[in-house]
C-alpha cells in the first residue's frame, strides 16, 4: 500500500517544478538557434525538426536521436494545436513575426514540458490502484485536505467517495491548477 501523503507531496507544484520544469527550461536554454528567421520552408522544417530531436533526446537521455520523419510529425502536431496552426507558425518563422523561430522552439519546448507533466501526474496517481476503491477514497479524503482550497477554490466539492469514482477528473483539475501556477513561477 503506498504512502498517500508521499504521493500527495509528489504532486505539489514545487516538486513538479524541480523534476520537470527546470530540466525542460535548461534544455531549451542550452540550445543554440542557428538563426532568428528561416530562409525557406525547408529550412524552417529542418530547424524545428532538429530542435525536437535535440530536446526529446536530452529529456529522455537518449544518445540516438529520434528519426526525422517521426520528429517532424510530432512538431507538426504540436504546432497544429497552437494559435494559427502549423502554416501560420511557419509563416511567422519566415517573416520574422511573433518571435520567429524562437517562438516555434519555445512552443515545442512548452508542449514537451506539459506532456511530461501530464505523464508524471498520471504515473504518481497510478500508484493508487484503480481496483482498490477504499484506497482511492482515502487518497481523495487527504487530497481534499491538502489541495481542495488551491485547486478548487469557491467550489462545492463532491465527497471523497464521489471524487474516488471520478479519479480521471481529479487528474485533469490538478493539471489545470499546475499550469495556472506555472505562469507565476517561471
Amino acid at each position: 500500500m503506498p504512502n498517500i501523503q508521499d504521493l500527495l507531496n509528489m504532486l505539489h507544484i514545487t516538486i513538479i517544478h524541480e523534476k520537470i520544469d527546470k530540466p525542460h527550461f535548461m534544455i531549451r536554454e542550452n540550445y543554440v538557434l542557428p538563426k532568428y528567421v528561416a530562409s525557406s520552408y525547408n529550412d524552417c522544417c529542418n530547424i524545428i525538426t532538429k530542435y525536437y530531436q535535440y530536446h526529446y533526446s536530452a529529456w529522455m537521455k537518449f544518445s540516438t536521436p529520434m528519426p526525422k520523419d517521426i520528429a517532424f510529425a510530432q512538431v507538426k502536431t504540436i504546432l497544429d494545436k497552437g494559435q494559427g496552426g502549423f502554416v501560420t507558425s511557419v509563416k511567422n518563422a519566415l517573416w520574422g513575426r511573433d518571435a520567429a523561430l524562437v517562438g516555434l522552439l519555445d512552443a515545442i519546448a512548452d508542449s514537451l514540458r506539459e506532456d511530461a507533466t501530464e505523464k508524471y501526474v498520471e504515473y504518481i496517481l497510478s500508484k493508487v490502484s484503480p481496483l482498490d476503491y477504499d484506497l482511492k477514497v482515502q487518497f481523495m479524503r487527504q487530497y481534499i485536505k491538502q489541495y481542495a482550497t488551491p485547486v478548487l477554490p469557491n467550489e462545492k466539492l463532491m465527497s471523497p467517495y464521489e471524487l474516488a469514482a471520478n479519479f480521471g477528473g481529479v487528474i485533469k483539475y490538478h493539471l489545470q491548477w499546475i499550469n495556472s501556477l506555472r505562469k507565476n513561477i517561471q
